[in-house]
This record gives structure tokens, C-alpha cells and sequence, in this order.
């Protein structure tokens, strides 16, 4: 196995304090993936497409523009593959 010296830029982002809960998660899409069920507890058992569909869903409900992460993370997948 080779190390690769290819360098990745990522775009400015924003990062929530705190996990999403399971309850902010079933507000926001009306359901709840994960294993372990308690309202205070952090969302798990997504994939990165559905953790995009929430933050664009959380963005469209707090009136702001939908992030370009679904077309970014198809992009990523092909270069990756």
C-alpha cells in the first residue's frame, strides 16, 4: 500500500455544540433510525445521505437556503469509487 499526497479542499461549513437528538430529529423529519430510543439521546444508525436530507430539511423549516451537500456527496462518490 502506496500514501497518496493528493490534498482535498472542503468548502466552509458549520458545525453544530451538540449532537442531534432523537427528538429535534423526529420534529424535523417525523422519524427516529436509531437502536437506542430516549428523546435526549444523539440520533444514530444514518447514512451520510440521510444526515444530508436532514440538514437540508432543518435548514428549509428555519428558513434558510438548502446546503449543496446531496450533489457534493454524489460527487465525492464517484471520485472515490
Amino acid at each position: 500500500m502506496t500514501r497518496s499526497n493528493i490534498l482535498w479542499g472542503v468548502a466552509p461549513f458549520y458545525m453544530a455544540k451538540y449532537e442531534v437528538t432523537q427528538k429535534l430529529w423526529r420534529e424535523v423529519t417525523g422519524k427516529n433510525p436509531s437502536n437506542f430510543s430516549g428523546d435526549n439521546l444523539p440520533v444514530e444508525s444514518v447514512t451520510w445521505l440521510e444526515a444530508v436530507e436532514f440538514c437540508n430539511a432543518l435548514r428549509r423549516r428555519d428558513g434558510h437556503l438548502e446546503s449543496r451537500g446531496k450533489r457534493d456527496c454524489s460527487v465525492a462518490r464517484k471520485q472515490c469509487a
